[in-house]
């Protein structure tokens, strides 16, 4: 039986760090850092692409009006 995996998440701000279950749920504040960057990281992917004249990789959503 393998080992449960632990990820080891440190607060930038008092520096304390945290030991999490991988199967534990997130801390809400990470989980929001980890989607912006997400929202971040595509949107640079997709001007990098468009500055290439290459097709888009991850198409932009439509959204219902």
């Amino acid at each position: 039986m393998s080992e449960p995996r632990i990820i080891y998440v440190t607060d930038v701000r008092t520096g304390e760090e945290t030991a999490l279950l991988a199967d534990e749920e997130l801390p809400a504040a990470l989980l929001d850092y980890l989607r912006e960057r997400r929202r971040a990281l595509i949107t640079e992917l997709r001007k990098l692409e468009d500055m290439l004249g290459l097709p888009q990789s991850i198409p932009a959503r439509r959204r219902p009006h």
